[in-house]
């Protein structure tokens, strides 16, 4: 296993299978929004995150076994503000520490940035909550989302 960071379009491409494992891990998770996830098809996540990266605004950090990517985290930072946008490890290396290795690599990279600020978004349900106390996030606001239906 080895982490890379992920610079390259086709590399970013590579995320799609763990973008949609995650969605269905939210969309289980959490029975009111069933089938709301992704709430942006992942082809438009896809490039947002190429924009980003080329823009210095992002950076994605993945574990790869044999050319598969396991797992990833997705930050990123403007001015001195930073997000957790996406981490994720695929079920079955899940409670081995690599949310730890992500959630280190994204503190040093915010810190090496100053920033000030850091957010993160977690599903009404989800056990990485633990996770994310475990280093230092509290929760700062109650967001509440009602799907329209069509």
């Amino acid at each position: 296993m080895q982490y890379k960071l992920l610079e390259e379009n086709h590399e970013i491409d590579r995320l799609q299978t763990c973008i949609k494992e995650l969605s269905e891990h939210h969309n289980k998770l959490n029975p009111h929004f069933k089938r709301i996830y992704p709430i942006d098809p992942i082809s438009e996540t896809l490039s947002k995150f190429k924009n980003e990266v080329r823009d210095k605004y992002r950076l994605i950090y993945a574990l790869v076994k044999n050319e598969d990517i396991e797992g990833f985290c997705s930050i990123s930072f403007k001015d001195n503000q930073g997000s957790i946008d996406y981490l994720y490890v695929k079920e079955s290396m899940r409670n081995s520490g690599y949310g730890s290795i992500f959630m280190n690599w994204a503190l040093d990279e915010f810190s090496s940035r100053n920033i000030e600020l850091i957010d993160v978004q977690v599903v009404t349900g989800n056990p990485a909550k633990s996770l994310y106390k475990k280093f230092g996030f509290e929760t700062r606001i109650h967001l509440m989302t009602r799907p329209i239906t069509k």
